[in-house]
């Protein structure tokens, strides 16, 4: 007979690591510590950016309804329009958006074109306006040409303003009123950019 030869299982040493609760209750409360020091340092960075971008919006609008306005005004904080104005027994809305921003802080830096979301009605905005429109209301678009100065951290803003009366025929594309292809703008833009 042959010999039989026993096949014995072959154990290899390994170490497993064991957390205890406490080092785990420690680590999570560092990880939480951590993400929320970094929430901090992010929101409080977005609501800086927030605020210069807000204020530069409303100060625009304050500028001209203060320099070029002589009827009763209301301003108004959010919604559809941004201005209104009581003049001879008529109400008169103004949209205040901007078109062209100079990009640096020299006479020397090159003007951009706003982006669409902030140049463009949206479209709730377009609904009304197209009725007010309808309704023989007056309805204006003020399109500013924003210029800044001073430093990045303290920025200065200088304003210039094209009124233009809205017609139905600025709604025939379903954008709506688009300054950079209005032809009633065309000069300005030429004017800034060369």
């Amino acid at each position: 007979m042959a010999s039989l030869t026993k096949i014995l299982p072959v154990t290899i040493p390994c170490t497993i690591m064991v957390i205890s609760k406490a080092k785990k209750r420690a680590a999570a409360k560092k990880a939480a510590i951590t993400r929320a020091k970094n929430s901090k340092k992010n929101s409080k960075k977005q609501s800086k950016i927030a605020i210069k971008a807000y204020a530069a919006g409303k100060k625009a609008e304050r500028r001209y309804a203060k320099n070029h306005l002589t009827q009763k005004i209301v301003l108004t904080g959010k919604g559809i329009p941004d201005i209104i104005t009581f003049d001879k027994n008529k109400l008169v809305f103004y949209e205040v958006k901007p078109h062209l921003q100079r990009t640096g802080y020299t006479k020397d830096s090159r003007w951009r074109e706003s982006h669409s979301k902030q140049r463009l009605l949206n479209k709730d905005q377009k609904r009304v306006f197209k009725g007010l429109l309808d309704k023989k209301i007056p309805v204006y678009m003020v399109y500013y040409y924003r210029q800044r100065r001073g430093t990045k951290s303290k920025p200065c803003y200088t304003f210039e303003y094209k009124t233009i009366k809205l017609q139905k025929r600025h709604f025939v594309k379903s954008k709506g009123p688009d300054p950079s292809t209005m032809s009633e703008l065309k000069d300005e833009m030429d004017r800034l950019r060369n």
